[in-house]
């Protein structure tokens, strides 16, 4: 997306953009699991590169959503108390982590592994959703720590202004 294109969305508008981007990459990876297992043999070249594909295009798609995410939840360009906002954030991102750890936790992760002996589309599609997780949950520790500092830091905003009364400003 260029700069201009940026500059005419809201930032409302584009935390939405993120939003689909970080939805469409974790249904990349559920599209990813399935694509692994249509074959009659799941570890044919074919197969896995294109399992590969899709895994590759939806971790750059969560990366990327990801990425903004944890950076507009940190701007200060459109909001002084941010907190609600990175926590929301945190949410956000830990509920994409919990909807990419899904289909390891549906299906047996690298099961077929140690029975085809070489890497089939199974375990391409097992470690992309291992590689969501962990993006998905670092912004989420971040977004939290933010949060948490943002809050202690809002909860004794009015001290400030009341000082600054009281001294004849």
């Amino acid at each position: 997306m260029s700069t201009e294109s940026r500059n005419r969305l809201s930032g409302k508008q584009y935390f939405w953009l993120q939003l689909a981007l970080l939805s469409a990459g974790v249904l990349g990876l559920w599209l990813s699991h399935q694509i692994a297992r249509w074959g009659d043999d799941t570890s044919t070249r074919s197969l896995t590169l294109g399992t590969a594909a899709v895994v590759a295009i939806s971790l750059a798609m969560i990366g990327r959503a990801a990425q903004v995410i944890v950076n507009s939840a940190f701007s200060d360009s459109y909001r002084v108390f941010r907190s609600r906002h990175l926590l929301a954030c945190s949410v956000l991102l830990f509920a994409g982590a919990a909807l990419a750890v899904s289909p390891l936790l549906i299906h047996e992760p690298f099961d077929r592994l140690f029975a085809h002996g070489q890497v089939t589309g199974g375990e391409v599609g097992d470690i992309g959703s291992m590689l969501a997780v962990t993006i998905c949950t670092v912004g989420a520790i971040v977004t939290s720590l933010g949060a948490w500092d943002a809050l202690h830091d809002e909860r004794h905003w009015y001290r400030s202004l009341h000082v600054r009364r009281h001294r004849g400003m």
